[in-house]
């Protein structure tokens, strides 16, 4: 087979961008775990600080992290200057919200994308959803055009086609609730129903962008089977059903949330026949990054059928899913950064200890959840005093602090890797970058 060399080093600003986001959102989870952990969490000064915190880490971590890596999937056979005014879009969105999260600015805690209550932080808002568009639009625009690439017959073109489509589904569905919701701006409850439906897509497409990484790793020599071509179809239906949805029916309305809860929970399923044919490929060490990740994807589906109220084991499905989501993308980057990343015992020992401490990390928290732990609030908020209680929060606690140090080690090991190449990434090779529906 040949081997087509791609001009990937044009998009190395978004893996620069995404990896400064994530450091720091690893770090604001420090503060995190802190305040859920006893002994720990009289070390933050105020609730207030824990919030703050809450908010920047999760923007950082799910909407700012994950799209700068689709952007980097995308950019990586666009021209320079498309990646360029792309990743300076982003960057000056990224300053905005670091100055929102440094100035005295009210934390508003809804559900999927919580927002601090300045126009500095809005204005970043803007700029980095607008250039995450830009570069999905790009995309699209260079498979239509250029339909003799080397990746189109592959299904990892689709997939990031279907990436682009979840993410402008989700961005739409996000303008057309702004125009229908009446209520007033600066409460916390239209940032509840503004961001029901599209942090409900994001979701799908977050798990897009970890099923594109496991494509990489996967060879092309089992030819899909006809549920599975179906199966494919699934994302591009709940692209459209996401930009359909708030049209028929209006997004401040229960029925509207609870269609959505239902969107979410059958809409990742179609995943898990991916899953196992991960399982199912011979030759592959059972700890590899890709399975490890496929099980973390398995319990944050289990963890999500348990959830009854809003409680810690919203957090813990939430925690699990993205922890599956940045094991595929750190498998990916370190496989893009040394071509035997999977055989180095540092790699290995790296992605074992952060998919233990995410494991352990949201079994703690639903386990509190079903005892009845709130989200969040600081351990000394709860008033929490039982043993039982504590002990799981200590548990998580331990997995957290694990699933950090997985984190800074991912950061270091990969810094050594860019410290010994002459460019940012070696060329990619398309011959393992094939899955066929033959």
């Amino acid at each position: 087979m040949t081997t087509t060399q791609t001009p990937i080093n044009n998009a190395g600003q978004w893996l620069k961008l995404g990896m400064i986001a994530v450091a720091l959102a690893t770090l604001l989870a420090v503060l995190l775990i802190a305040g859920k952990t006893p002994l720990l969490s009289s070390l933050l000064p105020d609730e207030n600080s824990f919030q703050r915190a809450l908010v920047l880490h999760v923007d950082l971590n799910m909407t700012l992290w994950v799209g700068a890596i689709a952007c980097f999937f995308w950019g990586a056979t666009l021209d320079l200057w498309i990646n360029r005014i792309g990743a300076w879009m982003a960057t000056a969105g990224f300053a905005l919200w670091i100055f929102a999260y440094l100035i005295p600015s009210a934390p508003i805690l809804n559900n999927y994308m919580p927002v601090f209550d300045t126009p500095s932080y809005f204005l970043g808002l803007v700029l980095i959803i607008g250039s995450f568009c830009w570069m999905a639009l790009q995309w699209l625009l260079h498979q239509h055009v250029n339909g003799n690439s080397p990746e189109k017959p592959s299904v990892l073109a689709w997939s990031k086609s279907v990436m682009a489509l979840l993410l402008l589904s989700a961005v739409a569905n996000a303008l057309i609730s702004m125009v229908l919701l009446e209520m007033q701006m600066h409460d916390a409850r239209y940032f509840e129903q503004l961001f029901w439906g599209p942090g409900h897509i994001w979701q799908l497409f977050a798990l897009q962008v970890m099923v594109t990484a496991w494509l990489y790793f996967m060879p092309d020599t089992q030819p899909m089977s006809v549920l599975e071509r179906w199966l494919w179809k699934v994302p591009i239906i709940g692209a459209i059903a996401g930009l359909l949805i708030p049209v028929v029916i209006h997004p401040d309305t229960d029925l509207y949330r609870a269609l959505f809860t239902h969107y979410m929970r059958f809409g990742s399923l179609w995943v898990l026949p991916i899953v196992l044919r991960i399982y199912s490929q011979r030759g592959d060490d059972w700890l590899s990054p890709q399975r490890l990740s496929g099980s973390l994807f398995i319990l944050g589906l289990v963890i999500g059928t348990l959830i009854r109220n809003d409680n810690l084991m919203v957090p813990a499905h939430y925690h699990a899913m993205t922890g599956a989501v940045n094991l595929a993308i750190m498998a990916y980057v370190m496989h893009r950064l040394t071509t035997n990343a999977g055989s180095l015992f540092i790699v290995k020992l790296q992605m074992t200890i952060y998919s233990v401490g995410v494991f352990l990390l949201a079994t703690g928290l639903a386990w509190s959840g079903l005892l009845g732990g709130m989200r969040k609030l600081t351990l000394a908020a709860q008033l929490v005093d039982d043993w039982q209680h504590l002990a799981v929060l200590t548990l998580m606690g331990l997995g957290g602090l694990m699933a950090i140090g997985g984190i800074f080690l991912f950061l270091g090991i990969s810094l050594s890797f860019l410290r010994k190449k002459t460019g940012i990434f070696r060329p990619i090779s398309l011959e393992h970058a094939r899955f066929e529906a033959k």
